[in-house]
């Protein structure tokens, strides 16, 4: 063949493969928006071009650093900054997730302020998930994927790779995969660094759950300089599969020629199409959004963080009355919060209020937020809508923000307002409003009549021998005399009616609904128009009146070092309290954050605090914990001391000072969890050593409890195994434990060779045990579905009031069944911001009104109180838990099957978890998942 005539056919043929290849490049470019879930451009805002789920970035009111990127521009986290990550929404209940847990990955440009091999021993995280452990950080010249394996309380700190090569300025591209089966949740994780693989780590147990908040650039929603990533971070992107290497590799290309995802037509495509998903239809909104915004029918649904809130009718704009609330109570910054109420997202609303102060110089922050709380603060607002910051005037002023709001779960937002004041001062507020559009107009109540409920008793608790009464407020705009019919209907835990009475208001007036007297139980009074409307409600408990002498040796409590915490234990017949968050005051980096500057003895709160709690009565089981920075082995106070000498000296000196007034003394809180304990048993056993030296040197009759651990976890019970055979015991007059997740008395039996692994009868006491619960609330929403409101419940959602009622009786059952002196309850303080989360560990509401599971357990303490553990027994479904009382014997029985009918002997007193007489059959009883007391006298 002649080279003329080859030639152009070479050409051709050389043109249709290059026309293939170019194809061939196109379409599996396309491919990428297979299976997209969030992508994050970073061009312009930092909001996602594509999400599944929210898309809004939600850091809460901190301005984004955007540099140069690789291609357009990127964000900056860390110190050049302005010392901030940002976050996003994995999941809630009306999103999608925007990550999945079962595979996926997850790839971006980084450029690090940094050299790869530099010593420090900062933490850089590029990305985290809370509540699944889930992180990618680089420590040591390489890169760790780090995931957590929650049966066995640990993480899996693989796979690593090295970035020693690494120099500040340079851009890097870097993915990470992953996959697992849903049965075995066992599989693999990959990086990979400029598109090679460098790590990997294979059948690996991941039990996590990626639902919270997708941090870039940081570490759990926590602003910790030394968690920051320090870098400029590009073309985030999230996908629920796993990208083979040739396409991690193709995505790494297109970013060398300055080609960005969102260039792609598929991508494009499917940017407008999850739009659309989240763009929700409603009809616009008209007047005021707000529920009691002028505060005329009492203060629900509002709270503030110091529990002052209170009406004042002396000052006012409009109505009757104003809200009134101190700030600078505790802290510089006082919160008050609203309940959920419904908006319609990105669309222009404006926000006022009427405000003023008692002093100058006082700043507010106000505005309408999302209905989310995440990464480990559980109090923090991660996203917001509308948020602007004022000085607050002398006189009364009115404010305002305009914006649109952000997409929330369900439409759901609240009102928060932050007050910040050097000083204790008094704030007003009044006739707040949220409206449609970009001008504040004349104010107006949201109906043209509200009505509230309330009650004069602190707790809201009654006591069987008194009537129950309310307070009804009801107040019309314009004014009118004509009589509104309504009903007032109580409900006990069963949701079942126990009274009701129908009644006639006057508008804009005030009086008193007296109805009956009521069993021990747990009560909500629901207040209804003639339509079946709920206006409101009041959660109202009834309990036996505890004085002095019938506090309980068994239960104990974390309450504050105040008039609330100690009238709250006593009220429920707790006779104990633990130092842990509610009280602070023997905890080291309190004492001693200074070396050698002892806080109480220029500081006065700390001998307030303990005294505050023995003058009620009450005993104190005081905490060695928290190790001031200076004396630190790590970076946080959650670490063990580097020297055993200051630790000593803490000891003495706290022994020393609390003498007499201090019972006991617990050595740190759950050491194989919080902080460097793991692996370190020797380093525990020493300090435990040192402490009882110290302890009872100063106080022979003081008691050493140790060591703090869980019944469950398999690394938790070897090193709780290898502390007792290294002779931990030696040192330890009580043995104490944490009992989450434990309602069965056979949970607990491991503790109890532990304890006795000496061959002693030794104390046992579980110091923590508590159970999250749904609010028993009806009226007001709760959209919250965050790592918090899941914590600790050893279930896949939270249980319900009454579940959790008879979870935490169980718990507290089991726990003096398996030879527990004491069960500590976690916790009972007024949470700060509970509104508009309602879920929570607290026995208390937001009002502060008792949760049916703290009238549970204090009518449980009652029953018990005096007994002796005779022993338990299974009989199929059926747990009995039986104990000597007297003469007589009390058996608690449930069920964990179906429920199973007995009959039960005559003259067999049988009572439900609330207290009450068990209904139907006088000897025919059914027993359920809930616990039933059976008394008999002898």
């Amino acid at each position: 063949m002649k080279f003329e005539k080859w030639c152009p056919r070479f050409l051709i043929a050389l043109l249709f493969a290059f026309a293939s290849f170019a194809s061939a490049q196109s379409s599996f470019a396309e491919s990428f928006a297979k299976g997209l879930t969030l992508y994050l451009p970073f061009d312009g805002d930092a909001d996602a071009f594509v999400a599944k789920g929210n898309p809004m970035e939600m850091a809460g009111g901190v301005e984004v650093t955007f540099v140069q990127g690789k291609i357009g521009q990127a964000v900056h986290c860390g110190l050049k900054g302005k010392h901030r990550f940002l976050s996003y929404l994995t999941t809630s209940e009306n999103f999608a997730p925007n990550i999945s847990a079962d595979q996926g990955t997850i790839a971006f440009w980084v450029k690090p302020d940094w050299d790869g091999n530099e010593t420090s021993e900062r933490f850089r995280h590029f990305f985290s998930i809370r509540s699944g452990l889930f992180y990618l950080y680089w420590w040591h010249k390489a890169l760790t994927f780090s995931s957590t394996i929650r049966s066995q309380a640990r993480h899996h700190y693989a796979p690593v790779a090295s970035v020693a090569h690494w120099k500040a300025g340079e851009w890097h591209y870097v993915a990470v995969t992953w996959q697992r089966d849903k049965k075995t949740l066992k599989g693999f994780k990959r990086i990979f660094l400029d598109g090679q693989l460098v790590g990997e780590a294979e059948d690996v147990l991941m039990d996590f759950e990626l639902t919270g908040a997708l941090i870039i650039g940081g570490l759990d929603g926590s602003e910790t300089f030394e968690r920051l990533a320090d870098a400029a971070i590009d073309e985030f992107a999230v996908w629920e599969r796993v990208l083979s290497k040739d396409e991690i590799e193709q995505l790494m290309k297109m970013g060398q020629e300055g080609k960005s995802l969102s260039n792609l037509p598929s991508v494009r495509q499917l940017a407008e199409k999850t739009k659309k998903q989240l763009l929700k239809v409603f009809p616009p909104q008209k007047g005021n959004l707000l529920f009691n915004s002028s505060f005329e029918v009492g203060t629900r649904p509002y709270r503030a963080s110091n529990m002052s809130l209170r009406l004042d009718e002396t000052t006012k704009v409009h109505g009757e009355r104003s809200a009134c609330f101190d700030a600078s109570h505790w802290t510089g910054t006082t919160i008050l919060t609203s309940g959920l109420f419904f908006a319609r997202s990105k669309v222009l609303h404006t926000f006022s209020l009427w405000l003023k102060s008692e002093r100058e110089d006082v700043t507010v922050k106000f505005g309408i937020y999302g209905a989310y709380v995440g990464g480990s603060e559980a109090y923090g607002h991660i996203f917001y809508g509308l948020e602007t910051q004022r000085k607050i005037s002398t006189q009364w002023q009115r404010y305002q923000v305009t914006g649109e709001l952000p997409p929330s779960p369900q439409n759901l937002y609240f009102v928060r307002i932050a007050v910040t004041s050097s000083q204790p001062t008094k704030i007003w507020l009044d006739a707040l409003q949220l409206e449609e559009g970009e001008q504040a107009t004349e104010f107006r109540l949201r109906s043209p009549f509200e009505a509230g409920l309330t009650t004069d008793k602190p707790f809201h608790l009654f006591h069987p021998d008194e009537t129950i009464q309310v307070r009804l407020s009801l107040f019309a705009e314009p004014k009118t005399t004509k009589l509104i019919p309504l009903t007032v209907t109580v409900f006990d835990v069963w949701d079942k009616v126990v009274a009701r009475q129908s009644l006639t208001a006057k508008p804009n007036s005030t009086q008193t609904v007296k109805l009956r007297q009521l069993p021990t139980g747990s009560y909500r009074i629901s207040l209804f128009d003639v339509k079946g409307k709920v206006l409101d409600e009041q959660v109202i408990a009834v309990l036996p009146k505890f004085g002095d002498k019938d506090l309980s040796t068994s239960m104990g409590i974390h309450v504050g070092a105040n008039e609330t915490g100690v009238a709250l234990a006593k009220a429920l017949g707790c006779g104990w309290v633990r130092l842990l968050d509610a009280c602070a005051a023997t905890h080291w980096d309190v004492v001693e954050p200074k070396q050698g500057e002892w806080t109480f003895e220029r500081e006065r709160w700390i001998d307030e605090a303990v005294d505050t709690y023995k003058r009620a009565g009450l005993q104190i089981l005081g905490l060695l914990f928290r190790t001031p920075l200076w004396a630190s082995s790590g970076d946080s106070v959650n670490h063990p001391p580097k020297d055993l000498d200051a630790w000593r000296r803490y000891v003495r000196k706290v022994a020393e000072h609390f003498k007499g007034r201090i019972d006991a003394w617990e050595v740190w809180n759950e050491p194989n969890a919080l902080g460097g304990f793991l692996d370190k048993e020797e380093l525990y056993l020493q300090m435990t050593r040192i402490a009882a030296e110290e302890i009872k040197a100063v106080d022979p009759e003081s008691k050493v409890v140790a060591p703090c651990t869980y019944w469950q976890h398999d690394v938790v019970l070897k090193w709780t195994e290898r502390l007792v055979g290294m002779g931990l015991l030696n040192f330890v007059d009580i043995f104490s434990f944490h009992g989450y997740n434990g309602y069965r008395p056979s949970d607990f039996e491991i503790v109890k060779v532990w304890a006795h692994g000496d061959g002693k009868q030794r104390p046992i006491w579980n110091t923590e045990q508590g159970m999250v619960s749904q609010s028993f609330y009806r009226f007001l929403p709760d959209a919250y579905d965050d790592p918090y409101t899941r914590w600790i419940t050893g279930y896949a959602t939270t249980p319900t009031a009454r579940e959790a009622a008879a979870l935490l009786v169980k718990g507290y059952v089991s726990s003096l069944a398996a030879g527990c002196e004491k069960f500590f309850q976690y916790w009972a303080v007024p949470e700060d911001s509970m509104l508009p989360r309602l879920k929570s560990m607290s026995l208390l509401e937001f009002d502060n009104s008792l949760r049916p599971k703290a009238v549970a357990w204090a009518i449980a303490g009652w029953i018990l109180d005096g007994s002796k553990v005779i022993g338990f027994e299974r009989k199929g479904d059926l747990w009995l838990v039986q104990f000597q009382k007297g003469e007589g014997k009390v058996t608690v029985v449930w069920s964990e099957g179906e429920p199973v009918k007995l009959t039960v002997p005559k003259g067999t007193k049988v009572l439900t978890m609330m207290g009450t007489q068990v209904s139907g059959d006088e000897n025919k009883i059914v027993f359920g998942s809930e616990p039933i007391y059976l008394i008999a006298s002898k």
